[in-house]
């Protein structure tokens, strides 16, 4: 095994029962009501697509430590001959519409497209999105490229709001994104009228470089 990167997090809450911590990971598992179990699987799901692995440590009353481990990555960014970093390209005033039902993704990709020059609107599910496509289209203000989370928690997905904005647009450019990277959906995504594929998780740098590729050829 090579070099390794870990990342530990840790809680001080009510822990995790030893007999349900083989099952945390599994897709839909919850103990909470209201939860749909999709965020450990999805985590899981990230880590092990990048060669990664997660482990639990937990004891009730006392919390819980996540302990996540990725290889360690050797390569360097391009440099100038000067030794900077090599910068990105801006795409000033591209309008951008993008869908995740987790508010504090839309947040976070949101501002840091705006410092690339994107101007960024968020929806939160497949319903919104159509509706936000929708209004600016008479006023020649159409967004230049949109970003479908593929699966939203109690609503419309990517898919389907895609088959929704070709009937309203055949030429509207969008990525599907999502953490399942051997979905048909993101093997396929042609067939389904997407221009590109986006793996969670991912960097801003790396959307913007894919918006760069895909709005240039559309």
């Amino acid at each position: 095994m090579g070099t390794e990167a870990r990342l530990s997090i840790e809680d001080s809450g009510d822990g995790i029962p030893k007999e349900i911590q083989t099952q945390i990971f599994d897709p839909f598992f919850s103990t909470k009501q209201a939860g749909n179990g999709l965020g450990l699987a999805t985590t899981f799901s990230i880590i092990q697509k990048h060669d990664g692995h997660i482990t639990v440590s937990s004891e009730v009353g006392v919390g819980t430590t996540f302990d996540i481990y990725l290889p360690a990555s050797q390569e360097k960014l391009p440099e100038h001959k000067d030794g900077r970093a090599e910068p990105v390209q801006l795409k000033s005033e591209s309008r951008i519409l993008m869908m995740d039902d987790q508010q504090s993704i839309l947040t976070m990709v949101g501002r840091s497209l705006d410092k690339f020059g994107y101007k960024v609107e968020g929806a939160e599910h497949g319903k919104q999105a159509v509706e936000k496509y929708k209004e600016p289209m008479d006023t020649g203000r159409s967004f230049h490229g949109v970003i479908l989370n593929l699966t939203i928690a109690g609503g419309m997905g990517g898919a389907e709001t895609m088959k929704h904005l070709l009937a309203l647009d055949p030429s509207v450019v969008a990525i599907v994104a999502s953490g399942y990277s051997n979905d048909p959906v993101m093997m396929n995504y042609k067939d389904y009228g997407f221009k590109a594929v986006l793996t969670k998780p991912y960097l801003p740098r790396d959307l913007h470089k894919l918006l760069l590729t895909i709005l240039d050829e559309n």
